[in-house]
């Protein structure tokens, strides 16, 4: 029986998607003193965006166990506060996952408290 569900190892690619995955991954993890980045990964419903970002993920970890890895999908949140918060939930529970230390504790916390002040903000003119 055939599923719709995204491919989630590299080892099952059929479609030749891992070299391009590959390449974003080592692309995506900067040095330390870098000013960060930004990517988007566009294309239309079925042309395995999610296949890539399961390949970037598995590389990514493969190369760096102490990478941070947030997977969020705005998808499933409506409202600008609650997407806001939800991303900021989702990046504190990745840094707790990844690392247990108190400096990872520290942060995850800082970033949760941080959620907490983005519903006023939606009162801002022009804002949302």
């Amino acid at each position: 029986m055939q599923t719709d569900a995204a491919v989630r190892q590299v080892d099952d690619d059929k479609l030749g998607r891992a070299a391009f995955a590959e390449i974003l991954a080592k692309a995506l993890q900067l040095p330390k003193d870098s000013d960060g980045l930004v990517v988007a990964l566009e294309g239309e419903w079925g042309s395995c965006k999610t296949v890539i970002l399961n390949f970037v993920e598995e590389y990514v970890r493969k190369n760096n166990a102490h990478a941070i890895i947030v997977r969020f999908d705005p998808w499933l949140i409506s409202g600008f506060e609650t997407l806001c918060e939800g991303f900021f939930v989702q990046l504190a529970t990745a840094i707790n996952t990844v690392s247990n230390n108190d400096v990872a504790k520290r942060a995850s916390k800082n970033v949760l408290r941080l959620a907490q002040f983005i519903g006023p903000i939606k009162l801002l003119p022009g804002v949302e």
